[in-house]
């Protein structure tokens, strides 16, 4: 395996979180200890089995006991070893099927970036799609608790979606086309309403097979419901060349098209507005001082909740970027970058390193511990956030007005989304 995709695969474990169970027995709990400590994969696995042996599943003294976490983490080494037979044997003795599934999808999310990583990601992307579709034949064998019939089968039909989106990217990236068809084409033909992410990719796809008026007939469609991405606007021209025979006259479309744009992502914005209370905070900076959300009263104030392990948050900072030039000297816009969720003892040296090499022009300030357990997430917890980048805006009135969760992985997207979120809160 190449040594870049070996540092993106080892950063994913390291940042996944391991949950570790309570072992019964002292014998058991010295090997559970073991498991988790011994790098060596071979020797893991002889940990497994003999704590099998011990404190059998099911079994009273193996209470406690998640073997399905054992289990889930030497499918993730052997993958990262590409032990293939043993990676095929652990994945499919996973009773978890959701958690694994769960998982795979995580990974793939960082692993579709060229072909080269595309080609590492096959396997998993194939092995979510079967665990995908054995969830939906028995939904009710992995509904979680308390989790009405309705509820859970509505969330297994949108994992089911976003798991198809993720493998026909990941056959994107590999150049195969046919196979990226196959998957899109009844998401976008079946699904009750445009999904972005499936007519987006699903215009490039097409325009790679050749089939260029289909392929602007779909990007039309993202562009109208608000949605654009980097690569989409680039297919553009291949397109327009490919169906008029030159590109006499494509300046006036382009230019067309992105006035066209701009509107639609307005009105899509403004349709997403919404009005909540924001939650007081006072946090330091940078240098130290302290910030608080009361001195920012009466302007726009743009949080932007990171961290310096997670890979999206920094490949949307040059669209942050772009947003903090375009409001450059408006002394009634703010963005604070809040960092939180960080490991690293050293963590707060490490940002401001990250920023400052980078040049960006961030205000960052650094999320305080929660005293019960120790972590760094007490104004992400008030603010609920499940997942990072998270950013959102708040108004000149100290409501919440957007909330977006996650990065697009379209610079120029997500650039004109934030663009147009604090102009329509600075509206308001």
């Amino acid at each position: 395996m190449k040594p870049a995709l070996l540092l993106l695969l080892s950063t994913f474990f390291i940042n996944c979180g391991y949950a570790q169970s309570t072992v019964p027995t002292d014998t058991a709990s010295v090997l559970f200890k073991k498991f988790f400590d011994t790098p060596d994969i071979t020797a893991r696995e002889r940990i497994y089995i003999k704590l099998q042996a011990i404190a059998p599943e099911g079994s009273a003294t193996a209470r406690g006991v998640n073997y399905d976490e054992f289990r889930r983490i030497l499918t993730m080494n052997y993958l990262h070893q590409d032990s293939i037979v043993k990676y095929e044997y652990y994945v499919n003795a996973i009773k978890d099927k959701v958690m694994m599934a769960d998982q795979l999808y995580k990974m793939l999310k960082s692993l579709t970036v060229d072909k080269r990583a595309a080609t590492f990601a096959h396997r998993p992307g194939a092995t979510l799609l079967k665990l995908s579709n054995d969830i939906k034949m028995q939904p009710a064998l992995y509904k979680p608790a308390g989790v009405t019939d309705a509820e859970w089968l509505r969330q297994v039909e949108q994992n089911d979606v976003d798991y198809k989106i993720r493998y026909a990217l990941v056959l994107y990236r590999e150049e195969k086309y046919n196979e990226a068809k196959a998957l899109l084409k009844p998401l976008y033909e079946k699904l009750p309403a445009l999904n972005s992410e499936v007519a987006d990719l699903y215009a490039k796809v097409l325009s790679k097979l050749g089939e260029n008026k289909r392929s602007a007939e779909v990007a039309d469609e993202v562009f109208k419901a608000g949605y654009r991405s980097d690569e989409l606007m680039a297919m553009l021209k291949t397109n327009y060349v490919a169906l008029h025979g030159n590109d006499t006259g494509y300046e006036k479309y382009l230019s067309e098209i992105q006035k066209s744009l701009k509107l639609n992502v307005r009105k899509r914005l403004r349709s997403q507005m919404i009005s909540k209370p924001a939650v007081p905070f006072s946090l330091k900076d940078a240098n130290g001082r302290m910030v608080s959300l009361h001195s920012l009263a009466g302007k726009v104030v743009i949080v932007d909740f990171w961290a310096t392990w997670c890979a999206p948050c920094i490949a949307s900072f040059p669209a942050a970027q772009r947003a903090i030039n375009k409001f450059k000297g408006d002394q009634d816009v703010q963005f604070l970058f809040l960092d939180t969720w960080e490991n690293d003892p050293d963590f707060k040296a490490k940002a401001i390193k990250l920023i400052n090499d980078s040049k960006y022009t961030f205000k960052i300030l650094f999320d305080e511990k929660n005293t019960e357990n120790g972590k760094q997430e007490l104004t992400a917890n008030y603010y609920q956030v499940t997942g990072i980048p998270t950013r959102l805006v708040i108004d000149k009135k100290g409501k919440v007005c957007f909330w977006e969760a996650g990065y697009s992985g379209s610079t120029d997207q997500m650039a004109e989304d934030l663009i147009t979120m604090v102009e329509l809160a600075k509206e308001r």
